[in-house]
């Protein structure tokens, strides 16, 4: 592990480990970590503290962490963007907590990310994700911004609000409209999902609605290595395809829906709260891992290089490099062995 029992003590202990990113050429992590809502009162919010790992350094110096209050569903990532490493924290309200090696510190960018088109109508911010190298914002009411430089997010183009909700004359919900996830097989092969059965292709001009076979509320998308799209929703259920044509290939059958699907070492991974998966054929097995990899399943992130899958998740966080995994920390082990 890449750590021991007092420096666990000192960065990671009372809090659950909510995601992470791993970038600069690999050598550095970063990840979210969360107050437990056990010690959260009902109206309040849980205090973040994302936690700065640079492999580099002696163990001595490998860590930092920077404590943030009033930041709600935090996701993170990393890229490049302008020639510049970085990793981004956004959280829904769209408030960035940013680092990179230029300024060489963690702080909040202002501007933040602006989600408002209308004076009553914000989307909230679902996730920061980097594909094809680079950094979006994808949000609710089919909403993806580009980041373009410190303080600077553009909207994807050719993309725009549900008419549903511009009108205000219907009841609808933000939750009806995607988007939760995006991925692509190139710039000029983009999907977005979310919402009810909310599928969007982009062909690198112009955005079309997808016809697909179902309303409940969708996750995840994979553009995968086989060329094949993977939807994911409500529960796990999961589907193949493109375009128009899709087929369903498992029920939702899961306690709770799957946070990520990644494409890695020829296969597809699956991630929950509780457990990792991968895709045998057309069906979803638990992943043939350690114990101790599933005690820290959560979400999954690819490098940028894509020869490493981390899976970061309550107990702590593990590292794949497509032959044999590493746990890189683990509550219970670390707890046990003290």
């Amino acid at each position: 592990m890449i750590l021991n029992k007092t420096q666990w003590d000192q960065f990671i202990d009372g809090y659950h480990v909510r995601g992470g990113a791993i970038g600069f050429d690999n050598s550095r992590y970063c990840f979210i970590l969360q107050q437990p809502d056990s010690e959260v009162e009902l109206d309040e919010i849980p205090l973040i503290r994302l936690l700065y790992v640079r492999m580099e350094r002696p163990p001595e110096r490998r860590f930092f962490r920077v404590g943030f209050s009033g930041v709600e569903y935090v996701s993170i990532a990393a890229g490049t963007t302008g020639g510049i490493d970085e990793f981004i924290g956004v959280d829904m309200r769209g408030t960035i907590m940013t680092y990179n090696d230029v300024v060489d510190k963690v702080g909040l960018e202002d501007p933040g990310i602006t989600t408002r088109w209308r004076h009553d109508r914000s989307a909230p911010v679902n996730r920061v994700k980097r594909v094809n190298g680079k950094l979006y914002a994808i949000c609710q009411d089919r909403r993806i911004l580009e980041r373009k430089g410190t303080g600077q997010w553009n909207e994807f183009p050719a993309l725009e609000r549900p008419a549903e909700r511009i009108s205000g004359d219907t009841k609808v919900m933000m939750h009806d409209f995607g988007f939760s996830d995006m991925d692509a097989f190139s710039e000029t092969d983009l999907y977005a999902v979310g919402g009810g059965g909310d599928v969007w292709q982009y062909n690198g001009s112009a955005w079309r609605h997808c016809n697909f076979p179902s309303k409940e509320s969708l996750e995840t998308v994979c553009c995968s290595g086989n060329g094949e799209v993977y939807v994911s929703g409500t529960m796990g259920s999961l589907w193949v395809g493109r375009g128009d044509e899709w087929t369903r290939i498992t029920e939702g059958k899961y306690i709770v829906s799957f946070n990520d699907t990644v494409w890695f070492a020829g296969k597809l991974w699956l991630a929950n709260d509780y457990a990792l998966y991968t895709l045998e054929g057309n069906v979803i097995l638990p992943a043939d891992v350690d114990p101790s990899v599933q005690l820290t399943t959560g979400k999954l992130s690819l490098s940028s290089d894509n020869s490493q899958l981390l899976s970061a998740g309550k107990h702590g966080a593990s590292l794949f490099d497509g032959t044999s995994w590493q746990v890189l920390f683990n509550a219970l082990e670390i707890n046990t062995n003290q």
